[in-house]
């Protein structure tokens, strides 16, 4: 058989009965260019020989036909139609939308006993597991406390269980609402509606089938499971059933009986044409319903998930007829039939209906690494020598502010975009694919400056991994809080990927992996879960088919893209129809025009309604590589012609109860009479011949800040469920044991705005100042202008945004988890002097952090990577280096020799290094002063502890032993201070922040440290003037005497500040030999030099040994 002549060997001289009854395209395009040839034919012979040609895949062809035929008669009534179809035509022709992709799955390597089938020998250095080296990152035991309230919260969760099937009994659900979760009261947090959805989730759970042609002595049969990664095709990532999930599982019929049989209902003449459907409830009508809440950011972000663990293998030459609507363009050339692409048969055969997955069902990112171990290679190699790409890295090509996809040139000379799955791609689809390879290379790079002896395999793999648990993240909490925004719904499917313990915290510092936790489903979440088993792997259902094609309502014809920063005007902003920004032309677009100015575009122009008559107009006549379709159309046709359930079938599949009439469809039926009498008329036999795709759309039913339906949703909280709790990789084998501590960092770390704002400088700005914190809602309005648009607002609780946070400062190595190593570890304060600028110096790991967002402090996870102000990481760390060498205590103030523009701002304490490196060492997210104050500079030598923010009675005395020649003086110094200045008098502690000391300052004192704690310049000029006056008249040195009577004019003493100048004076003389002060001591005295001074002549060695710190 030809792809193009379905029936071959049939012979007629009529080109539209070799199209209509046979399917014979190739023997029609013949007949008519004979005809063409002996210049007989007529425009309208020109007409239908574009169409068979656009049928086939030869769109540049067909443009010459229709401009042929529209020269032949411009007068004709389709004339118009064909000026437009010249324009489509061409547009497919650059584009390259008809290039067929062939599927590629055989027998023989569904049944290869290796992950390199035949064939593949050559890229077998994909697999290659040679030189792997297993994290084993440190994992802290649990307390006894940890495993008291891992089992008290376990029992909690479990008595969801029967809450929720108490409440199955007692409230019965309904056919037409929007489910009986949405009905209980909202007791305890929603505790009664948790417990329903979490009842309704088991028993889909529960009734998981396993693929046609597998049973249960498939059991540890297969492929070898690798615990490394995932795997080429998916074959092999299931520990118990290793062929299931791969490329070439067949579909199976989840919550329908378990002898369930499918029956192809295409050829059933009571059931309306498709076309017919279509014409009354599929496309727009030059207006689009818009989603109230949502961005049209959230319609690449499905696709991707879409196309990574569900698309039926077409057959590359098999087509199936189906008929025209009577009022069709097609039918008024005469043709009575459309021929769509069959879905591959199963080569291992008998296998259900046939159907099978043509990706890897596992949530693996196949969409860009590619579901077979040709296309990771491909993928992964430079063109330009041959070899991979080194650290593991996928190839990419420079654009407009960074990387961008490849393409490759076929054998045929067609160019095509290079990724790993690459059929029907748009601009804002390519966009996610682009944002998720740019994170790909990062993260490789990332763990080869960590892991230098890791293999390139071994990188690509975490990589791997790492890329697509922050794909899962991403889906499971920030886009469905935009799609599904409701506060009990929010609250379930965030228990799916962090745990329902974490929900009290602010969004962003929930946790995916505690490795103090328990692994109950709800209470610790489905991700990193060491406990989860299940009878039945993961397999991509029909009913996951039907429920997310939703995503072809929600695509908006028109795309805004002003420029970043500037709002959306539907008059004047650069508006491009999606049909320009299809396959070749939408990666020009891409390319040129920058990734952040896409995703701003996205962001700013709204998403369509998941409602019937919305499917997008890009979807009527669209050129594909199965030919010209009209989607919707095909949709209903392929649905029926798989056997997939009809809608009350598939309400049963979902414990559902089925409809009774039409009208249960419509919230209120009156209104929708006229709907109602359309369906009575196109069903004859009732509401049990329902098309399921088209009822998910008509359903009015929708829960509250809901896109779509509550029986499309049960099939959402299945499909997310099983998508993580079924893959070994996203549970059991997501541990620092298994991908080590920056793997685990990586992803908790990042959130969509933080991959935008890594990847995508030119939105930095942007981002920092958005209105809404999910880039998923419709950024044009915000919480405040447009409440109603925004509810999680109202739903989630947000923490201090760090969105330069990338998660390599959190702990990583065995180290980080060893208080007692740490306290080996030396850090030290930096100062630029030209910008002012301090800088935290981890001079045992050469990590440098900084004040990123300027509020005086500075945390684990503001490491300075890139230069700020000039100042880069590599002259911050040299500089700090050169101190640390050059002075045996770091003292703030002095000097780099080196590097003069530096200064010391002094060592961390072992407690503030705990706080920066020790794992669970910060966890209220304090970090440490990015800085001293001049005040807390000018006390040092009395706080020479652990806390540099508080001065205790032994440190306090330490101070005074050195400063004070008699040690009863010093005794009494030390205790009057921490009495006169002791925020906790009992405790004789000292606070040093200039907060907690202004509160207890002596209302008569100099005035020269401010209320913060830093020197008033102008103050300490007076003072420094009117020393100078008595200098000048004393001929140097001003005696104690003339110097507190100056204190005594400027009314600055009482009897605590009268006690500490005694003991300056008597310092001066042990120092100098003279009760007295010039101005260069007054000047180190308040800079902190002169009790240093005294510090270094006057302290015992070992005392000068143990505040130099660790060497």
């Amino acid at each position: 058989m030809d792809k193009h002549d379905q029936t071959p060997g049939v012979l007629t001289d009529d080109p539209l009965r070799a199209i209509n009854e046979f399917g014979n395209y190739g023997a029609a395009i013949g007949l008519l260019t004979n005809r063409v040839g002996l210049s007989t034919a007529s425009a309208t012979d020109h007409e239908l020989l574009a169409y068979a040609l656009r049928s086939v895949g030869r769109p540049a062809e067909a443009a010459e036909h229709y401009r042929h035929a529209a020269r032949l008669d411009p007068r004709h009534q389709r004339a118009g139609n064909w000026l437009l179809h010249i324009a489509d035509c061409e547009r497919t022709a650059r584009n390259g939308a008809h290039l067929q992709r062939p599927h590629g799955i055989t027998a023989e390597r569904l049944t290869s006993p290796s992950h390199v089938p035949p064939g593949a020998e050559a890229f077998a250095w994909v697999t290659d597991e040679a030189g792997w080296v297993k994290p084993n990152g440190y994992i802290p035991p649990k307390t006894l406390g940890h495993v008291v309230m891992n089992k008290f919260y376990a029992l909690v969760f479990d008595a969801l269980g029967p809450v929720g099937r108490l409440v199955n009994r007692l409230v019965p659900e309904r056919p037409d609402s929007s489910g009986r979760w949405t009905r209980l009261p909202d007791w305890l947090k929603g505790t009664l509606r948790l417990a329903d959805l979490a009842s309704r989730r088991d028993w889909m759970m529960d009734h998981a089938r396993l693929p046609p042609g597998v049973t249960e002595s498939d059991k540890d049969k297969g492929l070898s499971f690798s615990p490394h990664g995932f795997s080429p095709d998916g074959r092999g990532n299931n520990p118990q059933y290793r062929d299931v999930g791969g490329v070439g599982t067949s579909v199976p019929f989840h919550g329908l009986p378990a002898d369930y049989v499918p029956v192809d209902r295409s050829g059933r003449k009571d059931l309306p044409a498709a076309a017919a459907l279509a014409r009354d409830f599929g496309y727009r009508r030059g207006t689009i319903a818009e989603a109230a809440t949502a961005s049209a950011h959230v319609w690449g972000h499905l696709q991707m998930l879409v196309h990574d663990v569900m698309q039926t293998a077409p057959d590359d030459q098999k087509k199936r007829p189906a008929p025209v609507a009577a009022d069709s363009e097609e039918a008024a050339i005469g043709i009575t039939n459309v021929h769509y692409r069959s879905d591959a048969m199963h080569p291992l055969g008998g296998h259900g209906n046939g159907r099978m997955n043509g990706v890897t069902g596992a949530w693996d990112m196949s969409t860009i690494y590619g579901s077979s171990i040709e296309q990771i290679a491909r993928l992964r190699t430079d063109p330009a020598t041959g070899a991979p790409c080194p650290d593991g890295r996928l190839y990419l090509v420079p654009g407009e502010g960074g990387m961008f996809l490849p393409t490759e040139r076929r054998a045929d000379g067609k160019e095509m975009l290079l990724t790993g799955f690459a059929r029907n791609m748009t601009a804002p689809l390519e966009a996610e694919h682009t944002l998720y390879a740019r994170h790909h290379n990062w993260v490789c790079g990332v763990l080869r400056e960590r892991h230098p002896d890791w293999p390139d395999n071994q990188l690509f793999n975490t990589a791997r991994r790492v890329v697509s648990l922050t794909y899962v993240k991403i889906h499971t909490a920030p886009w469905t809080d935009a799609v599904f925004a409701h506060a009990s719904v929010v609250q379930g499917l965030h228990a799916n990927i962090f745990g329902r313990r974490e929900w009290g915290k602010p969004v962003d510092r929930q946790r995916i992996y505690d490795p103090y936790g328990g692994n109950h489903a709800i209470a610790d979440g489905l991700v990193s879960n060491q406990e989860l088993d299940y009878a039945i792997p993961e397999a991509k259902g029909s009913n996951f088919a039907d429920a997310y094609r939703f995503g072809h309502t929600i695509i908006p014809d028109i795309h805004y893209f002003p420029a970043i920063g500037e709002p959306t005007d539907k008059q004047t902003s650069e508006a491009i129809n999606i049909k320009e920004l299809r396959e070749l032309d939408g990666h020009q677009f891409l390319k040129s025009r920058g990734l952040g100015f896409v995703f701003y575009g996205l962001m700013n122009t709204r998403l369509g309604a998941p409602v019937a008559g919305n499917y997008a107009e890009l979807f009527r006549r669209m050129d594909t590589e199965e030919g010209m379709i009209d989607l919707f159309e095909a949709e209903i046709i392929k649905d029926r012609q798989r056997g997939a359930p009809a809608y009350n079938d598939y309400l049963r599949s979902h414990n559902l109860p089925p409809l009774r009439s039409f009208a249960d469809l419509f919230t209120d039926p009156a209104a929708s009479a006229a709907q109602i009498e359309a369906l009575n008329g196109h069903y004859p036999g009732g509401i049990e011949d329902l098309d399921t795709p088209l009822a998910l759309l008509l359903n009015q039913h929708r829960p509250t800040g809901f896109a779509i339906t509550n029986p499309g949703f049960q099939t959402f909280v299945f499909e997310a469920t099983a998508r993580i709790a079924k893959q070994a990789h996203l549970t059991r084998l997501w541990s620092p044991e298994h991908v080590g501590w920056t793997a685990i960092n990586l992803v908790e770390a990042f959130n969509k705005e933080k991959l935008l704002y890594l990847h995508c400088p030119e939105l930095r700005s942007y981002l920092e100042g958005r209105p809404n914190r999910n880039t998923y809602e419709y950024m044009g309005t915000s919480h405040a202008s447009a409440p109603q648009e925004h509810p999680l607002a109202e739903i989630l609780t947000y923490g201090k945004e760090d969105l330069a946070d990338t998660g390599l400062g959190a702990p990583w190595r065995d180290a980080h988890f060893d208080a007692s190593v740490l306290d080996g570890h030396y850090l030290i304060r930096v100062r630029h002097l030209r910008t002012g600028r301090s800088f935290i110096v981890d001079l045992n790991e050469d990590v440098v952090r900084y004040d990123r967002d300027g509020d005086g402090r500075i945390s684990r996870a503001e490491l300075l990577r890139e230069p700020v102000d000039g100042v880069t990481p590599a002259q911050v760390l040299a500089a700090a280096a050169d101190i640390r060498r050059a002075h045996a205590v770091p003292w703030p103030g002095l000097l780099s020799p080196r590097y003069p523009e530096f200064v010391s701002g002094w060592r961390l304490t072992p407690a503030e290094v705990k706080r920066l490196k020790l794992f669970d060492g910060d966890r209220e997210e304090k970090g440490v002063p990015a800085r001293l104050t001049d005040l807390q500079v000018h006390l040092l030598v009395f706080n020479l502890g652990d806390d540099i923010e508080r001065s205790r009675l032994l440190e306090n005395l330490e101070g005074w032993r050195v400063l004070e020649r008699s040690p009863m003086r010093a005794i009494m110094m030390s205790v009057a201070s921490a009495l006169r200045f002791g925020a906790k008098r009992l405790s004789m502690a000292i606070p040093v922040s200039a907060r907690a000391i202004t509160k207890v300052r002596p209302a008569r004192r100099t005035g020269i440290f401010d209320a913060n704690g830093m020197i008033d310049q102008q103050q300490l000029g007076e003072y420094r003037a009117a020393l100078q006056q008595l200098a000048a008249s004393s001929g140097g040195g001003v005696s104690k005497a003339a110097f507190m009577a100056l204190l005594e004019q400027q009314n600055a003493l009482d009897l605590t500040t009268r006690n500490q100048w005694d003991t300056f004076f008597r310092l001066m003389q042990r120092l100098y030999g003279s009760e007295t002060i010039t101005v260069e001591d007054f000047d180190k005295f308040y800079d902190g030099r002169l009790l240093f001074e005294a510090f270094e002549a006057f302290a015992p060695k070992e005392v000068l040994a143990r505040i130099a710190g660790p060497r």
